[in-house]
């Protein structure tokens, strides 16, 4: 890594278990995907899911779940930007390296330039709120789809019935709760693991932390990471 990248990476705070772990999937209306990773009344990991209709929504859906754990450790996985670069086309060293990493799944990969507003807007509106009201918030960016990629070899296609769930309770040791029921609660739950691993110093990789080659990157909701399993040396 080198200085440039060093000097423009905020840290994100140390390595332990999550007393909890969100997950969100910013969609368009109707279409917000929430998760939640916790440890239920019977001792036991229990998934908690729904689709909420606006970003407002699923901000008033973490708030319960995060008064239930009082000043504990927090973390949120989240599919949308948690960090900005101000280079060519809003490309970032996260995007570079997926790209060329999963060529099979590379279309679901773009610039920052062209995506959606639902994503970027609603995504850091609530990663925002979140940070604002715990300041020590582990928060990470999650790319489901490509992430699923990396965990199988196979494409992201959800379907209730299908294998996805199966695996996401294996992965992250889900006891109980609910199930997901379609692809938006699938990519907020996938994506509370995510920072669960991240967290606890599992998945020691940060995307974020790349050499940077044009501009530098921002962070309008604080520090952030981009964690992932395999390590971008690795080939």
């Amino acid at each position: 890594m080198d200085k440039k990248s060093k000097e423009g990476h905020p840290s994100v705070s140390g390595q332990s278990e999550l007393a909890l772990a969100l997950g969100y999937d910013p969609g368009g209306n109707r279409r917000h995907g929430v998760a939640a990773i916790h440890v239920d009344s019977n001792g036991s990991r229990a998934l908690r899911c729904a689709t909420v209709t606006t970003a407002q929504e699923a901000i008033d859906w973490f708030w319960p779940l995060l008064d239930r754990v009082g000043d504990a450790r927090v973390g949120l996985g989240i599919d949308t930007l948690t960090a900005l670069c101000t280079g060519g086309s809003g490309w970032r060293p996260a995007d570079g390296y997926l790209r060329r990493r999963y060529g099979d799944v590379v279309h679901s990969v773009v610039s920052a330039n062209s995506l959606y507003g639902a994503m970027a807007l609603n995504g850091l509106s609530v990663a925002i709120a979140l940070r604002t009201a715990r300041s020590n918030l582990v928060l990470t960016e999650t790319h489901p789809k490509v992430l699923y990629f990396e965990c199988t070899r196979v494409k992201h296609e959800f379907t209730v019935a299908g294998s996805m769930n199966a695996e996401l309770s294996e992965w992250a040791r889900i006891e109980g709760g609910d199930t997901p029921q379609n692809d938006h609660e699938w990519d907020a739950a996938v994506s509370a693991w995510a920072v669960e691993e991240g967290a606890a110093g599992r998945w020691a990789h940060d995307l974020h932390a790349l050499p940077l080659t044009d501009g530098q990157l921002v962070w309008p909701a604080g520090p952030s990471a981009y964690f992932w399993p395999r390590s971008p040396d690795d080939h």
